[in-house]
């Protein structure tokens, strides 16, 4: 009967999503990447304007409840489109379970997104396009992915980028809080249809200050239109194992794998260039759960970065702000940009 209720609710979910059509950029490639026995993973590329000889290609990693188009949710709000048209090989990942990308069950986790999806997803880029190692952003989870892979050193990435990835879950804000009661709701529940959900919230998403745009956004920094637009194809169902290993966190205050392996610990050793990113006003991972991130690290080449009016920003961003707020293309994607290009004739 859950299940009948679930594939009804998304079928009525569907026609409301009809309503906020955004379609991918012209030219963008679509790729899939087998995993697994019934997982493939779906790989959008945006391939250069002006291809840059050398130039390494960039891998972008979207956040929990979300898939890969957090990167490009119209032709306005799209950091994948601006780095392409500013030279860079650009290609944006929906892990197993979001978005295009396949699973035959619903009980992979975090490990699972650093241990299987995301070095297939390397190797995968690599392979097309002969290069030595990858440029990785990640936004939220995406970011703390980026962490994981890197404290285990499994993959080539050459230099990385997070956005709002609160690495100390302890310190999370308020939206911390929601993650016991999602935990136990999908303890229920084969998986959680989060984009259902998000599709019957759709027709006042952004219309107020609500509880939903506190916790995801600085209000007034995203346009109305933006944030309904990102829900309709942005928003995705969630893994209750997923949020087990959230939960964890916030529970323990650690930063580990399922086998006990300390990513915190291990970041210690990491000797990658990495840029760390903050959010002013994030509500959902507060400046210092993110500094947290930035101090495990051990690499000598690393910066941080708050996104602020203090700091130049044309406003104070919030977590979602970082993607697809009105100016991030003028607050943020530059300084991904500016450290991806300090750093392109860097080598392993």
């Amino acid at each position: 009967m859950r299940l009948v209720a679930i594939a009804l609710l998304g079928a009525s979910c569907s026609l409301v999503r009809a309503h906020y059509p955004a379609p991918l950029a012209a030219g963008t490639e679509h790729h899939r990447v087998a995993v697994a026995p019934g997982v493939e993973l779906q790989l959008e590329r945006y391939p250069a304007a002006a291809p840059v000889a050398g130039r390494r290609p960039v891998l972008l990693l979207h956040g929990i409840i979300t898939n890969g188009r957090n990167f490009d949710v119209d032709e306005r709000h799209s950091m994948a489109r601006w780095l392409a048209a500013r030279g860079f090989d650009t290609w944006v990942l929906s892990l197993r379970g979001t978005g295009a990308s396949t699973t035959p069950a619903w009980n992979f986790d975090f490990d699972t997104f650093a241990n299987e999806d995301i070095p297939a997803a390397i190797a995968y880029v690599r392979q097309a396009t002969g290069a030595a190692a990858l440029d990785v952003v990640g936004h939220s989870m995406g970011g703390l992915l980026v962490y994981a892979v890197l404290a285990r050193g499994k993959a080539l990435i050459a230099t990385a980028v997070t956005l709002g990835a609160p690495e100390r879950l302890g310190w999370l804000g308020v939206g911390g809080k929601f993650a016991p009661f999602v935990a136990v709701a999908g303890a229920r529940l084969p998986w959680i249809p989060m984009r259902s959900l998000g599709a019957l919230y759709l027709p006042i998403a952004g219309v107020f200050d609500g509880p939903v745009e506190r916790v995801l956004t600085n209000y007034g920094n995203v346009e109305p239109a933006a944030w309904q637009r990102f829900t309709a194809v942005g928003m995705d169902d969630l893994s209750p194992a997923l949020v087990g290993s959230f939960s964890r966190w916030l529970e323990t205050g650690a930063f580990d794998g399922d086998d006990g392996f300390d990513y915190r610990a291990a970041l210690a050793h990491c000797d990658r260039p990495v840029l760390v990113v903050a959010g002013k006003a994030d509500a959902m991972a507060p400046v210092r759960s993110v500094l947290g991130g930035y101090r495990a690290l051990g690499s000598k080449d690393k910066a941080f970065r708050i996104v602020g009016v203090e700091n130049g920003a044309s406003a104070d961003y919030g977590h979602m702000d970082l993607l697809i707020a009105d100016h991030a293309d003028r607050d943020v994607f530059p300084l991904v940009e500016r450290w991806l290009l300090a750093h392109e004739a860097r080598g392993l």
